[in-house]
């Protein structure tokens, strides 16, 4: 079989149809299942995916930055029982709350399922080397390619972006995330405490 540049590319980048939101506090937010999502998330090309809590919501009140940035995501995951709330006040529940602490490990779990690596990027010298560990013995299989810096990162079907505290992301966070998709990747920020 011959190697067909076209269509290896078209492969890589290719995206499955949409997932399905609804929006939420103004942001489009995923409606959907942790397996659909996860499934929708490892399925191919590359896609910037956010989480958004009640305080990451308010924030975009005040952030047009900040709000474009999650305009643009492919996937915004809602986090919380605030995000939860705001959508029953405004006509029904969410399918289900995405929380990043429920929602990543059934993520990585599916990525090794599927043979797939994962980056970890962030947080001090260190640290992502130490989740990876910590994470490849308790999800049997995962195979964690590594600590990603901007310099390592290529077509990786998956790459937390690590943040050390629970506060939304800033500007700084934006360039990365442009970056990761333009690579191929699933740029996701993560946050990662230590201990």
């Amino acid at each position: 079989m011959k190697h067909d540049p076209a269509t290896a590319f078209a492969q890589r980048f290719a995206i499955p149809p949409p997932i399905p939101t609804r929006r939420v506090m103004g942001v489009p937010v995923v409606d959907a299942s942790t397996r659909r999502t996860a499934d929708w998330l490892l399925a191919g090309g590359a896609r910037t995916v956010f989480f958004l809590n009640a305080h990451c919501a308010n924030l975009c009140a005040g952030n047009a930055g900040y709000a474009a940035a999650l305009e643009r995501a492919d996937a915004v995951l809602p986090d919380g029982i605030g995000i939860e709330l705001a959508a029953r006040m405004t006509g029904g529940g969410l399918t289900q709350n995405l929380n990043g602490t429920d929602f990543t490990p059934a993520l990585l779990r599916a990525a090794a399922a599927q043979g797939k690596s994962v980056y970890l990027f962030g947080a001090r010298p260190g640290t992502a080397a130490a989740a990876g560990r910590a994470l490849a013995r308790k999800i049997p299989g995962l195979r964690i390619a590594g600590p990603a810096t901007a310099m390592t990162v290529r077509a990786i079907p998956v790459l937390c972006c690590g943040r050390s505290t629970a506060r939304a992301p800033t500007s700084s966070w934006w360039p990365w995330v442009r970056r990761c998709k333009s690579c191929g990747s699933t740029a996701m920020p993560v946050t990662c405490r230590r201990g």
